[in-house]
């Protein structure tokens, strides 16, 4: 089960049910789709054989050795008070037929953390968060997803996406298990994955925003001296022709002691950022014997330490706190919650993480297109040595220097003389940080 748009209140989500016929003989079953009771049956593609209460079932007939097949469904998520933001939504498909000699594979179950906004290039894992540490002893998948979304200015004629397999993970498990458009795939060093789209013409979103996106789906087991506190993490690059990367999120997989049951239940989790002001906030139900919450910060998403404890209070459900993070060194901060009652018993929340953006160094070329001359507008954080590129349209550089930008607004010219007529990149590299943008030669 393969979530497609994300899930967000009172809007239209997507799942592509992927099913494969790995045994050697033909096989005859159905489908079945559990939605989240909090949404409505928009359409699939085919359509369902038969609908019971809110299940819907799709007969598969004669599924031949090695034979697949995929089906598409759109619903429409409930608005609020229904479900909101730091909501989780969970569905379930099911395979049923007679003989399987492997029916443990036959069930998927998808839990979705309920969003605002969405970045259209992301990465998600199917247990939503969390898993038990049966999972891992049951050596159960991680169903990984990819999406991606061509928001440039012009058709994308070739898409790679690398991915860097967490060391807890097994890549000797590696399955692949559908794919928006034909790929190919490679393993490098036993944990690097890179699948090339070549060929793709992916329309930018300005043009048709339904055919702009794309993803990959992928499953792997964690090794088994994975243990109780362990986070798996991973996140992926993705490459529009050659243009700079697109990093993803850090899908997150948190491995706890079996979900040990506690007087309480955590409704949601949330947070935003805003002037080195991270704001938590957390709704919980009333509870008995229940006594705090423990809330943690990690700058590397593996090693946490509490900076705060909130006493449980059963006159209230809703919770903040304000963490200053001015000071801290991390681009990236990531929080958790550490649920403890009265005997000492604890679990822990769904991780949240906030991406720390620096000060840009921003810059734009004019005039473009150019015939000799190209000038770059540059805003600099502070004085710099800035080293400057420019390439052709196969990524071959063709001249370099360097240049001392002042803390501010700087204007300087790039000679391009000598270019023939066409497509070009300049890149800026400041501070170790890389920028590019297009420009075009004209006769």
């Amino acid at each position: 089960l393969i979530p497609g748009l994300p899930v967000r209140p009172g809007f239209i989500t997507s799942y592509v049910i992927s099913y494969k016929n790995a045994g050697t003989v033909a096989h005859t079953g159905e489908v079945l789709f559990k939605p989240d009771p909090r949404m409505t049956y928009e359409s699939s593609s085919p359509s369902y054989t038969d609908i019971t209460a809110d299940t819907l079932r799709f007969a598969i007939s004669n599924l031949q050795p090695l034979s697949s097949g995929i089906i598409e469904l759109r619903y429409r998520v409930a608005a609020p008070p229904t479900v909101n933001n730091g909501d989780t939504i969970t569905s379930l498909a099911l395979f049923t037929t007679v003989g399987d000699i492997t029916p443990s594979d036959d069930t998927s179950i998808l839990k979705q953390r309920v969003i605002g906004s969405y970045d259209p290039n992301d990465k998600t894992e199917n247990n939503g968060g969390i898993v038990g540490s049966d999972y891992v002893s049951e050596g159960k998948y991680f169903n990984y997803r990819i999406r991606f979304q061509n928001t440039g200015t012009d058709t994308a004629f070739t898409v790679i996406i690398r991915d860097t397999l967490d060391n807890k993970l097994d890549w000797s498990t590696f399955e692949m298990v559908s794919a928006s458009h034909p790929y190919t795939v490679s393993i490098n060093n036993d944990n690097k994955l890179e699948w090339t789209f070549s060929n793709i013409n992916l329309p930018d979103s300005n043009i048709n925003e339904p055919l702009s996106h794309g993803y990959i789906a992928y499953r792997v087991k964690p090794k088994s001296t994975v243990v109780v506190g362990d986070q798996i993490n991973n996140l992926a690059s993705i490459y529009f022709d050659y243009n700079l990367p697109v990093a993803t999120n850090n899908a997150l997989t948190l491995v706890q002691d079996n979900f040990t049951p506690l007087p309480i239940q955590l409704i949601n989790f949330t947070g935003q950022l805003s002037n080195n002001t991270v704001q938590l906030n957390w709704k919980a139900d009333q509870g008995k014997d229940f006594e705090k919450f423990e809330i943690e910060r990690s700058l590397d998403g593996k090693i946490y330490n509490r900076i705060e404890t909130v006493p449980f209070n059963n006159s209230i459900s809703n919770y903040h706190l304000l963490d200053n993070i001015s000071a801290l060194p991390s681009k990236l901060i990531f929080y958790r919650l550490k649920m403890i009652d009265a005997d000492s018993k604890f679990n822990y929340s769904k991780v949240i993480v906030f991406r720390i953006n620096p000060v840009q160094n921003n810059f734009t070329i004019y005039p473009n297109p150019a015939r000799t001359e190209i000038f770059v507008s540059l805003t600099a954080d502070k004085k710099q040595n800035l080293r400057v590129k420019v390439l052709d349209a196969s990524g071959r550089i063709l001249s370099e220097h360097q240049k001392e930008v002042q803390k501010g607004t700087n204007v300087f010219p790039v000679n391009t003389f000598g270019l023939k007529a066409g497509n070009y990149i300049l890149q800026m590299i400041l501070n170790g940080e890389t920028k590019a943008s297009k420009f075009a030669i004209i006769n």
